[in-house]
C-alpha cells in the first residue's frame, strides 16, 4: 500500500474516527475506486487537498510525511504572528528591518504556493 494512504487511514481514524476505504470515500466525496487507485499509485494533488478539507489532515504531511498530521492553519498562524510581534518588539532597528523583510518574503512565497495549488 502507498505510504500516503497509510497516513490518510491513520489521519481519518485519529481525526474523524472513521476506518476503511468506503468510509474515507464517503467522507471525501470520491468513489471507492478512486480510493483503491490511491492505494496503488498514491494520492493525487486534488485528493491531497480534499483530504485536508474533509479529514482535517495537513496536505503536505499527507504527501510526504513532514510537518504535523493535523491541519489547523489558523491556530498555527496566530501563534507565529504572536512570536513574530514579540521578537519585533525586542529587536534593534536593523533586526526589525530583517523581520519585516522576512515577513514580506514569506507572504510572497505564500501567494506563489497558493497560486500553484489553485492553478492561478
Amino acid at each position: 500500500m502507498n505510504e500516503q494512504m497509510i497516513r490518510l487511514y491513520s489521519a481519518a481514524k485519529t481525526l474523524q474516527g472513521i476506518n476503511g476505504p468506503s468510509a474515507i470515500a464517503k467522507l471525501m466525496n470520491v468513489s471507492p475506486q478512486t480510493v483503491n487507485n490511491w492505494e496503488d499509485r498514491g494520492i493525487s494533488n486534488d485528493g491531497l487537498l480534499k483530504a485536508q478539507e474533509s479529514v482535517g489532515c495537513d496536505a503536505i504531511w499527507l504527501r510526504d510525511g513532514t510537518g504535523k498530521m493535523s491541519h489547523n492553519s489558523s491556530d498555527a498562524v496566530i501563534d507565529e504572528i504572536i512570536e513574530l510581534i514579540a521578537l519585533y518588539q525586542q529587536s534593534t532597528s536593523r533586526g526589525r528591518e530583517m523581520i519585516l523583510d522576512l515577513a514580506r518574503n514569506s507572504a510572497k512565497l505564500g501567494v506563489v504556493r497558493w497560486a500553484r495549488n489553485t492553478g492561478n
